[in-house]
């Protein structure tokens, strides 16, 4: 039996079918377009989006490659998502479409770790509940330059819905293969022997369960917070910078001033994981997250964080990813 959300989701798509599709200015920022739910962002504008992704990908590249198609845990975010797999796979792209909720990096990495002609993801980043949004995702993984960007707003406003011999939509488990390349990069055993405990904090995002699985196999201590699917992230924005990260904050005083106050603080990962990993090319990645140190002594804790940018000197920053 459906559940609240699920019914009024599909309400909402049955309503939204049956009515004109407005032809609202549709205007794409950094790597894509986001709106508010149920105001510009509906099925419609959706599926405007998709068929002027499935128009350029027809016309730019190799669309027997296909594209990976994911999404985040944002209202709707699964059928928006479906919606957008269908209007590809009408065209006659292949669809690889995610089987549940998985960090942008992971969508990133599949794109270019499978050849593909690109990526599309439901998600809206950093910004509140009630927004959703589409991002397209280039062949070397990293975000669509605004050369592409321009071509697929052109297209998006020109209203096109390509046709094609109808290709197939093949669901797949995208993190498995996301996390063993993080666990190439990060060398976890030697982590696990610095006997530091850890907080994740995943925001109720998509990277739920992912760290923490991680850290589980390889022996890492840690405690996790907001690991469970709301997509109203009650009370903040799913971005790792203050105030949202209070709650963070909070859980590592609480073990701070328990701890023997003749050790020195444990460093603290704020892991949103949508920007826990960055992708760049030739499959180099690194963390990104938002790092916070407790530094002090005496059982006194104080918090200071900063954004950890990855380091590569032989990497193009174009083919860098991270959500």
């Amino acid at each position: 039996m459906p559940d609240a959300t699920t019914s009024a989701v599909n309400t909402a798509q049955r309503t939204a079918d049956d009515q004109p599709a407005a032809a609202i200015p549709i205007k794409f920022g950094t790597d894509g377009w986001r709106a508010v739910i149920a105001d510009d962002y509906t099925f419609a504008n959706v599926r405007r989006v998709a068929g002027a992704i499935a128009s350029y990908v027809l016309k730019h590249e190799d669309a027997t490659r296909g594209v990976i198609v994911g999404y985040d845990t944002r209202f709707g975010s699964p059928l928006f998502a479906r919606a957008a797999a269908e209007v590809l796979a009408n065209a006659g792209i292949p669809v690889l479409l995610a089987d549940d909720y998985v960090p942008t990096p992971a969508i990133s990495y599949a794109v270019k770790n499978k050849g593909a002609a690109g990526g599309v993801v439901i998600t809206s980043s950093h910004n509140p509940w009630n927004w959703n949004g589409v991002k397209f995702k280039a062949k070397f993984g990293g975000s669509a330059t605004p050369a592409i960007m321009k071509i697929i707003e052109e297209e998006t406003a020109d209203g096109v819905m390509p046709k094609g011999k109808q290709a197939a939509i093949e669901q797949a488990d995208l993190k498995p293969a996301y996390m063993q390349a993080v666990c190439r990069f990060a060398d976890l055993d030697l982590i696990a022997k610095a006997k530091f405990k850890f907080a994740i904090d995943c925001m109720h995002g998509s990277g739920r369960g992912v760290l923490a699985k991680i850290f589980s196999e390889h022996g890492v201590d840690f405690v996790a917070i907001r690991q469970d699917v709301n997509p109203l992230f009650p009370g903040i924005n799913p971005e790792p910078i203050e105030p949202h990260v209070s709650a963070l904050q909070q859980a590592w005083s609480k073990r701070a001033a328990m701890r023997d106050s003749r050790r020195t603080a444990t460093p603290i990962a704020s892991a949103l994981l949508p920007r826990t990993a960055a992708l760049l090319t030739r499959i180099r990645f690194f963390p990104s997250c938002s790092i916070g140190f407790c530094a002090g002594r005496n059982g006194r804790a104080k918090w200071s964080a900063r954004s950890t940018p990855p380091r590569c000197s032989t990497a193009s920053p174009r083919g860098t990813a991270a959500n």
